[in-house]
Order: structure tokens, then sequence, then C-alpha cells
């Protein structure tokens, strides 16, 4: 979706609308992971950015104008590309009368339903395809809630610092109006697959939102943010037993999750992946190279087939 202009490269026509509207604070306030953002920075951290007041037109043009589908990380490859989410993006109202844009496929009536959660980079190509692939494996329409409203992370610390500003009680709102827009457009049950922490807000969605029917979680958990041992959905889970998230994901705060999802009593399906570290599912090149970069394990294939065989399965089984 995105082309160049004369001086300015990687920005849509949309984009640069934004550009030459927006860059003036006083024409209103521009949102990022709920911080209000000062209109000072590079082409590329304004592309981070869109008009949360949906001044002009309404929130569908809002909407219109955030949608950077494929600014982020590395363009995917052509072979990639196939794999992206085939729909575009929806405004996806919450309980509190405000929006969460989402990236939605066709609905499928009668079959299951799929909210796919990023990990702390954002909506980025990688999550995109892994929701497509998902999707296709499973049968299943997909929401994508976009808990960053149009950010994206380009390194490990510019991650960690806008996901210490996420508000994870409005993420799982996120999440739930997904799940419910899901099933009000014909979806039997819909299942929270979340990778890092998005892990870890599947997980708590499985325990909080009633409009959840069952959830996978990859590598990531938050202990504070819902009490595990209430679960009563069922839940799938991947861990690498190298992961090097100390407190979050590595091999002891698995070892404590599944304990306390054991001591729930819900239908748990818990596994390890002994060669793999965290982001393992991360296949595109972008994620090859950013794992490498972070000194963790090579992404295995044959791992990721397996896992994706896990939650098909695991779908098939409790999600339609």
């Amino acid at each position: 979706m995105s082309s160049s202009s004369a001086g300015i490269t990687g920005l849509s026509v949309v984009e640069r609308a934004m550009l030459a509207q927006k860059t003036n604070p006083e024409k209103g306030p521009l949102y990022c992971a709920r911080r209000p953002y000062d209109g000072q920075g590079s082409v590329r951290q304004f592309k981070d950015y869109y008009n949360n007041t949906a001044q002009a037109g309404g929130a569908a043009q809002t909407m219109e104008m955030m949608a950077l589908s494929q600014a982020g990380s590395k363009p995917m490859t052509a072979a990639e590309q196939t794999a992206a989410v085939p729909g575009g993006i929806t405004a996806i109202p919450r309980e509190d009368g405000t929006d969460v844009p989402a990236y939605t496929s066709a609905p499928v009536p009668g079959g299951p339903g799929i909210v796919v959660i990023q990990e702390w980079w954002g909506v980025n190509d990688q999550v995109k395809a892994t929701a497509g692939d998902m999707a296709a494996a499973c049968g299943a329409a997909v929401a994508v809630p976009d808990l960053y409203r149009g950010q994206l992370a380009y390194e490990a610390a510019e991650a960690n610092h806008i996901m210490s500003g996420l508000d994870w009680g409005g993420a799982l709102q996120d999440v739930r109006a997904c799940a419910r827009w899901l099933k009000q457009n014909g979806c039997s049950k819909v299942t929270v697959i979340g990778f890092c922490m998005g892990g870890a807000l599947a997980l708590g969605s499985g325990v909080v939102s009633e409009e959840v029917d069952a959830c996978i979680a990859f590598y990531g958990w938050n202990g504070g943010l819902a009490d595990v041992s209430q679960m009563r959905k069922p839940t799938q889970c991947h861990f690498g037993d190298l992961d090097e998230q100390q407190g979050f994901s590595d091999k002891e705060t698995a070892d404590k999750l599944e304990a306390e999802l054991a001591r729930s009593g819900c239908p748990l399906e818990f596994y390890r992946y002994p060669t793999q570290g965290h982001g393992f599912m991360n296949n595109t090149q972008w994620g090859r190279e950013m794992q490498a970069r972070l000194g963790r394990p090579e992404v295995e294939v044959g791992e990721i087939q397996a896992a994706m065989g896990r939650v098909k399965a695991f779908v098939a089984a409790h999600g339609t």
C-alpha cells in the first residue's frame, strides 16, 4: 500500500496528506500508545501516528488514514505477502463507546473466529502474515486489533518503551471487542491467540472475557493481569526452553504458569520447544534477522510447522 513521493520515501497519498495537514500540533492531538505526540521527529516516527479525534469525515476516514499496512518491519518478500491478512481495517466498537482499529478478514458464517494479538513490535508484517496463515489453516475469520493505534517499533529498546506505556486493561477491552465483533458477524466461537505481549493478553482475556471461548499463548505471561488459576477456558501454551525473558517467558516462568493452569482444572495443552528461544514463530526475513541480532536461537521451520499443526487441531476441538 505504501509508495514514494518527491523528497519523502515510503509515504502513500493518504499519508502525505496527513503529513501536510497534521504536523501542526494545534490542528489536533496526535496519538500513540495512549500518549500524545508532540509533532516533532522523523517521517518514520510520524508514520506511527494518526489523528485519534476523527475530526474530518468521522471514524471511517480516520481508519482509512491510519491504514499503514506495510509500515514498520522490513517489507515482506513476495512469498510472504501471499499469507497476509486478506481484508482491511475495521473500526470495531468497544464497550466504552470508542473504537479499536483492527485488521479483519471476510466473515466465515458458522465457522471459527480468531483474534490474533501482536507482539511488542506492534502490528507489523510478521503478525499479519501469521494471522493470515492461522486463518487459512483453521478456516477461520480473523481480527487483529492494533493495540498501539498505528505505532510500530523497529528496535528492542523502542518496543520496550512503547509496551511500558500500554494500558493493559484497555488492551483487554480491545480484544474483547474483537471477539464480540467476530461473533456478531457469524462466528460460532472465538479463540484468542497471542505472541509475547499478546500471549499474556490472550491468557488474561481467557480469564476475564466471556466472549472468549478458548485461548492460545505463545511465550508470554503477565501474572499481574489476571489470576490464571481461575482459568475455565480451554488453553494451549507454547514456550521455548531457551527463552531469555526472565519473569515473563523463560523456562522457570513457563513452569510456574503450567502449574497455575493445571491447578485451575481447565482443559490444558502445554508445549515446550527445547531448542527454541523467545519469538520462535518469527519466520519472516526481518524476524530472522532480529532473532540473530538479539542473540536468540535460529528459528526452525519444523518447530513452527509443529506449532501451527497444534493450533489447528486445538481450534478444531475447542473453537468451532
